[in-house]
């Protein structure tokens, strides 16, 4: 079984808690073909609430980087996740001050079609109203990957089962028999 990754959408102390890409550098077609840079930037800059909760899994408000704890990370390389990791410079939203933490900009290189075209309804801007998945894909049970042309992340049972037998938190894992497209902040 399959779910769609994606990460927590809370609010927090009267906000939303997020860390906000400041330095987004010019992204290569690569990023959504799932191939390294071929000049990848020295380090993206996020800001964040100093005070907040820190998730394993940070939204964005992007749909192009990920912003994920070394635990996290430490998993999905252990699952035999193919990625690339970008420095995260991580500044406090109000003094601007440096906050020693580890994360990294996450750049997923896995993508694969596995979704069937024939049985899955999705419009013309991608909005997926049916997802089903390909045979193949069910039977390759591949741990975490995007699926191609529909900006969505899957994530295998077993590996959904191991992120939370480690605690990693900031995550939203729907199953794809239930998943429907919805604006990025209806979650």
């Amino acid at each position: 079984m399959y779910f769609v990754f994606q990460s927590q959408m809370r609010n927090w102390g009267g906000g939303l808690l997020q860390a906000v890409v400041q330095s987004s550098p010019q992204f290569e077609p690569h990023w959504w073909l799932a191939q390294p840079f071929t000049l990848a930037p020295s380090s993206l800059t996020f800001t964040l609430n100093a005070k907040a909760p820190k998730p394993d899994n940070y939204f964005t408000g992007t749909l192009s980087i990920e912003l994920y704890s070394i635990k996290l990370i430490n998993l999905l390389i252990k699952a035999g996740v193919k990625n690339e990791l970008l420095p995260a410079k991580i500044i406090d939203r109000k003094s601007k001050e440096n906050l020693p933490l580890e994360y990294k900009a996450f750049h997923l290189l896995e993508i694969y079609p596995g979704w069937d075209r024939n049985q899955s309804i999705v419009d013309e801007k991608l909005r997926v109203t049916k997802l089903v998945l390909t045979e193949e894909c069910l039977t390759n049970k591949r741990p975490f990957f995007r699926i191609e042309k529909l900006f969505l992340i899957l994530i295998h049972e077993d590996l959904k089962k191991t992120l939370d037998n480690a605690g990693i938190t900031g995550c939203v894992y729907i199953p794809v028999e239930d998943y429907r497209y919805r604006n990025f902040y209806e979650y």
